[in-house]
């Protein structure tokens, strides 16, 4: 999708992004509702989405460094 030069495939790439990240949080519900005890469901549910969080906390600070800085407050890749 990043190699898009218009809009047509960037489109049906999300299309496709978004039908197969939903198949998958499905199959991963439907084996955590075969494998967990039901009173432990939500806790296992939660915990598999607290990857978020982590990326969330980290993701910053990782292009920060991986980034060269231009001198101006704005990484050199921005749009801005």
């Amino acid at each position: 999708m990043a190699s898009c030069h218009n809009f047509a495939p960037l489109a049906t790439g999300v299309v496709f992004y978004a039908i197969g990240y939903t198949g998958i949080n499905f199959l991963q519900q439907l084996v955590l509702a075969d494998l967990v005890p039901s009173h432990r469901r939500v806790l296992v549910g939660n915990l598999m989405l607290f990857h978020y969080f982590i990326n969330f906390g980290v993701a910053g600070k990782i292009t920060g460094v991986l980034e060269p800085d231009t001198g101006a407050g704005v990484p050199a890749c921005s749009p801005f």
